[in-house]
């Protein structure tokens, strides 16, 4: 898959650029008395990676990174330790916050991804961290928000659209301040959106009914992607305390019982369908036949086709 990189490298303004006729840019941003510039160091839709790539405990630079993961499952490097990649998790990086994406285990991985700097006087980069720079940006109160989080669809889709628009062919030839800003800012909404904690449940609703309510939509919809973010926000709460009151009542994470939901489908059907695995597999939201495999053994402690020979 290409890549299609859009690269404004000129626009990163040293400490004399505002001296030298440089107008207060939309994504300008002025903390106490300093003032910052924005420059976009890159935005890339569909950046393609095939691992295992070696990761040598991760790098640390003076950029903002955000990173939406759009396709495979995998992992990368965050805060010195390694975390799971898949469809729909966001991450946001600051400077000085240790990262590396490429893909660490056998497969691949796609992501759309943002990637800026604000600097100020002397080429100081701005080190404020990621929730605060949102809570600057559009005055919302995020500075205890997560850096790695579910995103619903209608964010995912808000925030390819935006990228999408960044590396438009006709905006990388032109050059337009403000059409990129704009593009960059639209993303920083939809993240900053995404971040907000969730109303408060109606008196009448119990976390009981929100909880009944989500392992229904987990049961009936084994095939379809349904994130944590969009459970939690049917229930009216943040991401953690969904997951948290999800596993109080049930025993399980929203993941474990989601999985379980589908080993459990796929055997009756192995039971009383003559359906070929592959098909099962897809009923049930798997990619492959092998996928399906390995978790209906690592789960059920035997495979599926020796389920057809009893």
């Amino acid at each position: 898959m290409a890549r299609n990189d859009f690269m404004l490298s000129e626009y990163d303004l040293d400490a004399d650029a505002g001296q030298c006729g440089r107008r207060p840019q939309l994504l300008d941003l002025r903390i106490g008395r300093a003032h910052y510039e924005f420059a976009l160091n890159s935005a890339q839709w569909r950046e393609y990676r095939v691992g295992p790539i070696r990761h040598d405990g991760g790098h640390v630079h003076d950029v903002y990174h955000m990173v939406l993961f759009t396709e495979g499952n995998n992992s990368f490097w965050i805060d010195s330790q390694r975390r799971d990649s898949y469809p729909g998790l966001m991450v946001l990086t600051h400077p000085g916050r240790i990262h590396d994406f490429a893909p660490m285990l056998a497969g691949e991985t796609t992501y759309h991804h943002i990637t800026f700097t604000l600097r100020g006087r002397g080429g100081r980069s701005l080190k404020l961290d990621f929730p605060s720079l949102l809570s600057a940006y559009t005055g919302m109160r995020l500075e205890a928000a997560p850096t790695v989080f579910d995103m619903d669809a209608e964010s995912r889709a808000g925030f390819a659209s935006a990228v999408r628009r960044l590396t438009d062919p006709i905006a990388r030839r032109e050059r337009a301040d403000l059409f990129v800003q704009t593009c960059v800012l639209k993303a920083l909404m939809i993240v900053a959106r995404s971040l907000q904690p969730a109303p408060k449940p109606s008196s009448g609703e119990s976390m009981e009914d929100a909880v009944a309510t989500a392992r229904a939509a987990l049961d009936d919809r084994l095939d379809q992607s349904l994130s944590v973010a969009a459970l939690a926000r049917e229930a009216h709460v943040t991401s953690e305390h969904f997951c948290r009151m999800f596993k109080r009542r049930t025993g399980q994470s929203p993941k474990e019982y989601r999985q379980r939901a589908r080993i459990e489908k796929a055997l009756s059907l192995l039971e009383h369908s003559d359906l070929r695995c592959k098909e099962i597999a897809a009923r049930v939201g798997f990619a492959d036949v092998c996928c399906f495999s390995k978790a209906f053994k690592k789960l059920m402690g035997y495979s599926p086709s020796s389920v057809r020979r009893t």
